[in-house]
């Protein structure tokens, strides 16, 4: 944990102007990001597929289903896969049979989730077809205006429920240096932040009146939840809790997008949103650190190509729902582009997407990688849809 913070700290230091928020044109050349070449030595891990990877010049290795250089991983000379012919069809992680992803909703959660960094988000992100009902001012932590939206978009038949996430790298070293694991009300083992924990039961109460008018105004409408950094870790936990949702009002529960989000509880916890939450999607780019704190507790058991894995242990951070990772090396036109569903093992914490990246090759990870997301609304996943003139503060 302090080695990641420490990046974020050295990031908001050096790499920018202003340590609090940036700007970033993306009417220009695109968002600011690192250089990836092929010298560098997590070049290969920044690869998700068989096929990209091959593509480079590096080698894929079945066993651990991951991308490295030719000579390197657990996989011998001769079990590396050099040659497009032999990666396998269909490839793992890649058809979203398992979860129902979709990239376009996807895209429209990341709006919502950049509007809500702002006071008044219909005017900074929020899709002309919808409507913002009500904003939520609240406490998180040591975090005294921690904030959030409801909108209703008659015409996708959607209520969202969007979280903010933060404006500053203290608040984000705060919320996750300075707490405590509690129990989650009614389950002993299930533990999560308490600062986080905290925000929900007091918001709650305010969310249920709007929801229950909205469901009467759109009975058919499936409610969304999402939000970006500490918004994505708000947005979970929230909705995890929404039982009212499924039990009073016969609905389907919440489906779940969030951007860049950090571990929230330990495994228990992660097994009951999971039951909770069949439509809880990660989305996660390239290298960003913020996913991988707090820290989890290593698998001391793990194989030996999965020597840093996270355990589930009684206290220890673990993830929840699936990870969508978006490598770097898979980029198309500057945005985020080719991606792997993360659904082999360890569960929420597969080591053959981000988590292997970090743990083995980079480190600390990029800070940059975190605000990366926004890309994708101006130019769409790989750069291939309609573009809209967005230009705006990037926050962190």
């Amino acid at each position: 944990l302090l080695s990641a913070l420490g990046l974020l700290s050295l990031a908001s230091a050096n790499a920018v102007t202003n340590p609090l928020q940036w700007s970033i044109d993306y009417n220009s050349s695109g968002p600011l990001l690192h250089t990836l070449t092929k010298d560098v030595p997590w070049f290969c891990g920044q690869h998700g597929s068989c096929s990209s990877c091959i593509k480079d010049a590096c080698s894929w290795c079945p066993e651990d289903k991951r991308c490295h250089r030719v000579g390197s991983g657990p996989c011998s000379p001769n079990d590396g896969l050099e040659n497009n012919a032999s990666c396998p069809l269909p490839e793992d992680g890649r058809t979203f049979l398992a979860t129902g992803f979709d990239l376009g909703v996807a895209r429209e959660m990341g709006f919502y989730s950049f509007a809500a960094y702002y006071d008044d988000p219909h005017m900074n992100g929020v899709p002309e077809t919808a409507t913002v009902v009500k904003t939520f001012k609240f406490r998180m932590g040591l975090w005294d205006d921690a904030s959030a939206f409801i909108a209703l978009d008659l015409q996708r038949n959607q209520i969202v429920l969007a979280f903010r996430g933060t404006e500053t790298y203290s608040q984000l070293f705060l919320e996750l240096l300075y707490h405590t694991l509690v129990p989650l009300p009614g389950y002993p083992e299930a533990f999560v932040n308490e600062f986080f924990l905290g925000a929900v039961e007091n918001l709650l109460p305010e969310i249920q009146p709007v929801l229950k008018d909205l469901d009467g105004q759109c009975p058919q409408c499936e409610l969304m939840v999402t939000g970006h950094s500490l918004g994505g870790a708000m947005a979970m936990l929230t909705a995890s809790n929404m039982s009212f949702w499924t039990r009073e009002h016969n609905h389907r529960p919440p489906t779940v997008y969030t951007f860049g989000q950090p571990r929230v509880g330990n495994a228990v916890f992660a097994s009951i949103v999971d039951k909770a939450l069949p439509k809880m999607f990660r989305v996660i780019n390239s290298a960003d650190p913020v996913p991988h704190v707090p820290n989890c507790d290593v698998n001391a058991s793990a194989p030996i190509f999965r020597s840093g894995a996270c355990g589930s242990t009684r206290l220890g951070y673990y993830h929840a729902g699936t990870e969508f990772w978006f490598p770097y090396g898979e980029y198309e036109k500057g945005v985020m582009c080719g991606l792997r569903e993360c659904v082999l093992n360890p569960k929420a914490e597969d080591w053959s997407c981000s988590d292997g990246l970090l743990s083995e090759t980079y480190g600390a990870g990029n800070i940059l990688d975190h605000s990366g997301y926004w890309g994708v609304l101006h130019k769409g996943f790989c750069g291939s849809g309609s573009e809209s003139s967005f230009r705006r503060e990037i926050l962190i």
